[in-house]
C-alpha cells in the first residue's frame, strides 16, 4: 500500500464486510455468478482453478430447477435429496410441534423437558 488513504481504505472494507444467510428467490445472472466466481478463486486458498471447476460442475448437474423434488432453490433440493421430505411441510411440522410444547416462557436450552 502506497498510502495512509489506501491503508484506511482496506480497514473501512474489511470492517463494513458482511455475510449474508438471506437470498432472494431469483436467478443469478451468468455475468454476476461469473464475477462471483472469479473474485472467490483469488481468494488465498489450497484449491487450484481445476479444484473449483470441479466443485461448481458437480452442482450445477445436481440442481436442476424443473427437478422433481419441488424445490425452489439449493438449499431446499439438498435437504429434499437427503431426507426425501418436502422442505415446507417438515417446516410446518417443526413449527407445530414448538408450538404445542410452548408454555409461554423463554426457551432455555438447560432446562428440562417434561
Amino acid at each position: 500500500m502506497n498510502t495512509d488513504q489506501e491503508r484506511v481504505d482496506l480497514q473501512e472494507i474489511l470492517r463494513k464486510r458482511v455475510s449474508l444467510r438471506l437470498y432472494a428467490e431469483r436467478p443469478i445472472k451468468d455475468e454476476d455468478k461469473d464475477l462471483i466466481i472469479e473474485a472467490a478463486m483469488r481468494v488465498p486458498t489450497r484449491l487450484n482453478e481445476k479444484d473449483w471447476e470441479a466443485m461448481f460442475a458437480s452442482r450445477a448437474q445436481g440442481f436442476n430447477p424443473s427437478n422433481t423434488l419441488g424445490a425452489k432453490n439449493f438449499g431446499q433440493w439438498m435437504y429434499a435429496r437427503k431426507t426425501g421430505s418436502d422442505y415446507s411441510a417438515e417446516m410446518a411440522r417443526s413449527v407445530r410441534i414448538a408450538m404445542e410444547n410452548w408454555r409461554g416462557n423463554h426457551m432455555d436450552k438447560n432446562e428440562k423437558q417434561p
